[in-house]
Protein backbone atom coordinates (compact mmCIF):
# COMPACT_ATOMS: atom_id res chain seq x y z
CA UNK A 1 0.00 0.00 0.00
CA UNK A 2 1.58 3.24 -1.18
CA UNK A 3 1.22 6.82 0.59
CA UNK A 4 2.97 8.50 3.48
CA UNK A 5 0.74 9.70 7.10
CA UNK A 6 2.04 12.10 9.61
CA UNK A 7 2.43 11.30 13.09
CA UNK A 8 2.11 13.69 15.81
CA UNK A 9 5.27 15.63 14.96
CA UNK A 10 4.16 16.03 11.13
CA UNK A 11 6.77 14.12 9.78
CA UNK A 12 5.64 12.14 6.94
CA UNK A 13 5.98 8.47 7.16
CA UNK A 14 6.14 6.43 3.79
CA UNK A 15 3.76 3.22 3.83
CA UNK A 16 5.07 2.23 0.39
CA UNK A 17 8.60 0.99 1.78
CA UNK A 18 10.69 0.76 4.78
CA UNK A 19 9.42 2.94 7.02
CA UNK A 20 11.16 6.71 5.99
CA UNK A 21 10.05 9.77 7.94
CA UNK A 22 10.48 13.14 5.93
CA UNK A 23 9.38 16.50 6.85
CA UNK A 24 6.40 17.97 6.18
CA UNK A 25 2.67 19.49 7.19
CA UNK A 26 0.04 17.78 4.64
CA UNK A 27 -2.01 15.04 4.67
CA UNK A 28 -0.48 13.78 0.82
CA UNK A 29 0.76 10.89 -1.44
CA UNK A 30 -2.54 8.53 -0.27
CA UNK A 31 -3.12 7.31 -4.07
CA UNK A 32 -6.76 7.36 -5.01
CA UNK A 33 -7.69 5.62 -2.14
CA UNK A 34 -12.04 6.32 -1.95
CA UNK A 35 -11.95 5.63 2.03
CA UNK A 36 -8.96 8.03 2.48
CA UNK A 37 -10.63 10.84 0.06
CA UNK A 38 -13.95 10.69 1.90
CA UNK A 39 -12.55 10.83 5.28
CA UNK A 40 -10.00 13.38 4.47
CA UNK A 41 -12.64 15.24 2.76
CA UNK A 42 -15.43 15.28 5.65
CA UNK A 43 -12.32 15.91 8.17
CA UNK A 44 -10.92 18.46 6.59
CA UNK A 45 -14.68 20.54 6.35
CA UNK A 46 -15.05 19.83 10.14
CA UNK A 47 -11.69 21.21 10.61
CA UNK A 48 -12.19 24.08 8.77
CA UNK A 49 -15.75 24.99 10.47
CA UNK A 50 -13.76 24.79 13.84
CA UNK A 51 -11.03 27.05 12.53
CA UNK A 52 -13.76 29.63 11.27
CA UNK A 53 -16.23 29.30 14.05
CA UNK A 54 -14.72 31.84 15.99
CA UNK A 55 -15.19 34.74 13.93
CA UNK A 56 -18.72 34.50 13.13
CA UNK A 57 -20.96 36.82 15.00
CA UNK A 58 -22.01 34.79 17.56
CA UNK A 59 -23.01 34.81 20.88
CA UNK A 60 -21.56 32.95 23.65
CA UNK A 61 -24.20 30.16 23.94
CA UNK A 62 -24.58 29.97 19.91
CA UNK A 63 -20.76 29.61 20.00
CA UNK A 64 -20.25 27.22 22.61
CA UNK A 65 -23.26 24.86 21.20
CA UNK A 66 -21.81 25.25 17.83
CA UNK A 67 -18.50 24.33 18.74
CA UNK A 68 -19.75 20.91 20.93
CA UNK A 69 -21.99 20.11 17.52
CA UNK A 70 -18.28 20.20 15.79
CA UNK A 71 -16.09 18.76 18.24
CA UNK A 72 -18.57 15.93 18.54
CA UNK A 73 -18.78 15.61 14.92
CA UNK A 74 -14.98 15.27 15.13
CA UNK A 75 -15.57 12.83 17.97
CA UNK A 76 -17.34 10.37 16.17
CA UNK A 77 -15.77 10.36 12.48
CA UNK A 78 -12.05 9.67 14.03
CA UNK A 79 -13.99 7.27 16.27
CA UNK A 80 -15.85 5.26 13.35
CA UNK A 81 -13.88 2.14 12.34
CA UNK A 82 -11.91 2.21 9.58
CA UNK A 83 -9.58 -0.02 7.11
CA UNK A 84 -6.98 1.97 5.62
CA UNK A 85 -4.04 2.37 8.16
CA UNK A 86 -3.66 5.83 7.27
CA UNK A 87 -7.02 6.76 8.48
CA UNK A 88 -6.05 4.46 11.27
CA UNK A 89 -2.82 6.61 12.27
CA UNK A 90 -5.01 9.82 12.10
CA UNK A 91 -7.65 8.60 14.93
CA UNK A 92 -5.59 7.16 16.91
CA UNK A 93 -3.75 10.60 16.92
CA UNK A 94 -7.13 12.27 17.86
CA UNK A 95 -8.46 9.65 20.45
CA UNK A 96 -4.41 9.54 22.31
CA UNK A 97 -4.54 13.85 21.92
CA UNK A 98 -8.41 14.35 23.29
CA UNK A 99 -7.31 16.67 25.77
CA UNK A 100 -5.00 18.91 23.98
CA UNK A 101 -6.95 18.75 20.77
CA UNK A 102 -10.48 20.94 21.50
CA UNK A 103 -9.84 23.79 24.03
CA UNK A 104 -10.89 26.17 20.91
CA UNK A 105 -14.42 24.01 21.63
CA UNK A 106 -14.50 25.79 25.30
CA UNK A 107 -14.23 29.79 24.35
CA UNK A 108 -14.18 31.79 21.31
CA UNK A 109 -11.02 33.53 22.50
CA UNK A 110 -8.99 29.94 22.24
CA UNK A 111 -7.99 29.77 18.15
CA UNK A 112 -8.55 26.36 16.66
CA UNK A 113 -5.12 26.72 15.22
CA UNK A 114 -1.57 27.53 15.44
CA UNK A 115 -1.53 29.80 12.68
CA UNK A 116 -0.55 32.81 14.59
CA UNK A 117 2.51 31.03 16.85
CA UNK A 118 3.87 29.80 13.45
CA UNK A 119 3.74 32.77 11.73
CA UNK A 120 5.32 34.17 14.62
CA UNK A 121 8.29 31.88 14.53
CA UNK A 122 8.61 32.04 10.96
CA UNK A 123 11.56 34.95 11.53
CA UNK A 124 13.46 33.09 14.08
CA UNK A 125 12.96 29.58 12.02
CA UNK A 126 14.50 31.17 9.37
CA UNK A 127 17.25 33.07 10.82
CA UNK A 128 18.42 30.02 12.67
CA UNK A 129 18.61 28.19 9.35
CA UNK A 130 20.23 30.80 7.66
CA UNK A 131 23.14 31.40 10.28
CA UNK A 132 23.46 27.56 10.66
CA UNK A 133 21.75 27.17 13.81
CA UNK A 134 23.33 26.82 17.23
CA UNK A 135 26.61 25.06 17.46
CA UNK A 136 26.03 23.74 21.13
CA UNK A 137 22.64 22.78 23.25
CA UNK A 138 23.89 25.71 25.09
CA UNK A 139 23.91 27.81 22.36
CA UNK A 140 20.50 26.38 21.39
CA UNK A 141 19.33 26.76 25.09
CA UNK A 142 20.59 30.66 24.95
CA UNK A 143 19.10 31.70 21.60
CA UNK A 144 15.71 30.03 22.91
CA UNK A 145 15.73 31.83 26.44
CA UNK A 146 16.28 34.97 24.20
CA UNK A 147 14.00 34.86 21.49
CA UNK A 148 11.40 33.68 24.02
CA UNK A 149 11.93 36.87 26.16
CA UNK A 150 11.86 39.25 23.65
CA UNK A 151 8.64 37.72 22.08
CA UNK A 152 7.19 38.24 25.42
CA UNK A 153 7.92 41.70 25.51
CA UNK A 154 6.73 42.52 22.37
CA UNK A 155 3.47 40.82 23.37
CA UNK A 156 3.53 42.47 26.60
CA UNK A 157 4.92 46.54 26.54
CA UNK A 158 2.94 48.50 24.70
CA UNK A 159 4.27 51.77 25.34
CA UNK A 160 8.07 51.43 24.43
CA UNK A 161 9.70 49.37 22.17
CA UNK A 162 11.69 46.32 22.74
CA UNK A 163 14.57 48.15 22.63
CA UNK A 164 13.94 50.81 25.11
CA UNK A 165 12.79 47.85 27.42
CA UNK A 166 15.39 46.12 27.23
CA UNK A 167 17.76 49.08 27.62
CA UNK A 168 16.06 49.72 31.11
CA UNK A 169 15.82 46.42 32.15
CA UNK A 170 19.53 45.71 31.72
CA UNK A 171 20.51 48.90 33.51
CA UNK A 172 17.86 47.91 36.55
CA UNK A 173 20.17 44.39 36.60
CA UNK A 174 23.49 46.19 36.28
CA UNK A 175 22.33 48.21 39.38
CA UNK A 176 20.65 45.22 41.62
CA UNK A 177 22.06 41.88 41.14
CA UNK A 178 18.97 40.36 42.89
CA UNK A 179 16.51 41.69 39.76
CA UNK A 180 16.00 39.34 36.69
CA UNK A 181 14.50 39.48 33.64
CA UNK A 182 11.30 37.21 34.64
CA UNK A 183 10.98 40.11 37.51
CA UNK A 184 10.90 42.56 35.45
CA UNK A 185 8.75 41.44 32.76
CA UNK A 186 4.74 43.27 33.43
CA UNK A 187 2.24 41.46 34.09
CA UNK A 188 0.44 39.80 30.86
CA UNK A 189 -2.35 42.56 29.27
CA UNK A 190 -5.62 41.55 30.17
CA UNK A 191 -7.88 40.62 26.61
CA UNK A 192 -9.98 43.20 25.24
Amino acid sequence: MGGRIPDENHRLTDLSGPFRDTQGHQFQDFNDDVEVKDFTARLANLLSQAMRLRNQKLSLTEFETRAQEIKSQIELMTGEPQKHLGIQAIQDLFIRKKDRLYHWAKSPQIPAENNRAERELRPVVINRKVSFGSQSDAGALTRSSIMTLLFTVKKRVKDKSIEEWLKIALDEIALDKQKTFAKLLPPPLSPQ
